[in-house]
């Protein structure tokens, strides 16, 4: 189990009792003076504080000295480290010749360096625990004289709470029968008033390929038996009702007896159905349309009581609209002559790790959430490869909440916090996903939030999250909060 230090500024994987701010902070009044990789820790005795002083953007005002002294400061109690002093080239020729003593580290506008590594110390003190730090920049005028005082923002700081996250993963329910479905559409057309297929009319050998290939792609797979295909055939709303009903029936049937002669599959595999007019379709097309009497024509669609004869709505829509009629034809009504299709299907079980090992490597959509976990389980905790199994089951599975929690813990055991949020936001509201929520929180220094997740946790039976929640509650003992 890794363990992760969390302190005033959170940072994993650093030295014990110890933060870090990384991005640069530029010095308010200290001439553009900027700081980063800011480190605070505690050795021995001691208390360390670590920086990188950026001096390159550093403009000083003629006669002008700064003096940056980095500050230890705790409710009422402070300490100054060691400062660095920055002086024109005139006030350095004063305090070369005057001997001033203002700074550990002095340096003169002539010949100052980029950047300086500040690493200093100070007696550790108990009323340090909790400190923050900051940099006060002192400006000098001529005689040394102090002209102005400012003092940063908060830099970083000391706790001496170490939070130790336990990860929980959740173990996916098992699945009897591991069925499954992949569907499409196809726009296979017909000559007009015809039922029969001609492969090489229009773009028919396409729309057929794409059916084929739906079909292909589970068949081919030695561990899948095909269960059932559906079919369902759709007709637009042109021309009688009574002829489109037949027209889509048979159509349907045709696409029926073209899948089952190639396959060679019984008739029991297939359940079809249609529907004469694909009015629904109709509205949709017409609700996303910029028609010019789109809302006219939705309230007639929408008009099932006065035009209950299909008939007569149709023809109500072609006389009363006929510039939008127009439109329809040519760029809807070929896509309301469809077929829906689904193919349904079973995936064996696989006995031993061996073969989920093979499958894992080779098609792990034929995994079930159960295996997947179960194939993690043959590699060390926070592992690459322990790690990409849970993240390979999030992407087979990008809906399950299950398969995101677990992605996300492993995301977290491995410190990328960033790239757990996105699967931890799908992952529910179970007792788990609500611990590895408040382990999110806590190692981002969330501390309230974290105890709230925590204690639905603990609710739900989660055993890992009272645990947690003593660590808080030590937590507040220890800065006395």
């Amino acid at each position: 189990m890794k363990k992760y230090i969390v302190s005033a500024i959170a940072v994993l994987g650093l030295l014990a009792a110890s933060s870090v701010a990384s991005a640069q902070t530029t010095l308010s009044g200290a001439a553009g003076t900027a700081v980063d990789n800011v480190k605070v820790s505690r050795t021995g005795d001691n208390m360390r504080v670590r920086m990188d002083v950026d001096l390159s953007r550093v403009d000083i005002p003629k006669n002008k000295a700064y003096i940056l002294t980095p500050v230890l400061a705790n409710k009422d109690k402070s300490v100054d480290l060691p400062a660095i002093g920055i002086y024109s080239k005139g006030r350095y020729i004063s305090y070369e010749r005057n001997g001033g003593n203002l700074a550990a580290k002095t340096y003169s506008e002539k010949n100052m360096p980029s950047s300086v590594q500040y690493d200093e110390t100070v007696r550790f003190q108990n009323w340090m625990t909790g400190a923050k730090l900051y940099v006060r920049a002192d400006e000098y005028g001529c005689r040394n004289c102090k002209t102005s005082t400012a003092t940063s923002e908060k830099l970083g700081g000391y706790n001496d709470f170490t939070y130790e996250p336990e990860f929980v993963f959740a173990r996916p329910k098992a699945e009897v029968t591991k069925s499954r479905s992949i569907s499409g559409q196809a726009f296979v057309d017909f000559e007009q008033g015809r039922t029969g297929i001609d492969e090489s009319y229009h773009s028919n050998a396409g729309e057929l390929a794409k059916i084929r290939a739906t079909i292909d792609s589970v068949r081919r797979d030695k561990d899948i038996t095909i269960d059932r295909i559906f079919l369902k055939g759709y007709s637009s709303p042109e021309g009688k009702y009574s002829l489109n009903e037949s027209l889509s029936r048979k159509r349907t049937e045709a696409i029926r007896q073209y899948v089952k002669n190639i396959y060679n599959l019984p008739d029991n595999k297939f359940i079809t159905n249609f529907v004469a007019e694909n009015w629904d379709g109709l509205r949709e097309y017409v609700a996303g349309s910029t028609l010019p009497s789109r809302q006219e024509i939705l309230s007639l669609i929408d008009d099932k009581l006065t035009y209950q004869d299909m008939d007569a709505k149709e023809w109500k829509l072609k006389s009363t609209y006929p510039e939008d009629y127009e439109i329809l034809m040519e760029k809807c009504y070929p896509f309301l002559r469809r077929t829906d299709y689904k193919v349904e299907y079973t995936i064996r079980s696989y006995a031993s790790a061996e073969e989920v090992e093979e499958v894992l490597k080779t098609r792990p959509g034929n995994l079930s959430l159960e295996e997947f976990y179960l194939a993690a389980q043959k590699y060390a905790p926070g592992s690459e490869d322990f790690n990409n199994t849970f993240l390979k089951a999030a992407s087979v599975y990008p809906d399950d909440p299950t398969a995101n929690l677990n992605a996300a813990v492993a995301l977290m055991q491995d410190g990328k916090l960033d790239a757990a949020k996105k699967y931890l936001d799908k992952a529910g509201n179970s007792g788990e996903a609500n611990y590895a929520k408040g382990v999110f929180a806590a190692l981002n220094e969330e501390f309230d939030e974290a105890e709230k997740f925590f204690g639905k946790a603990k609710s739900a039976g989660v055993k890992a999250a009272a645990g947690a929640l003593q660590q808080l509650y030590d937590r507040k003992d220890i800065l006395g909060l």
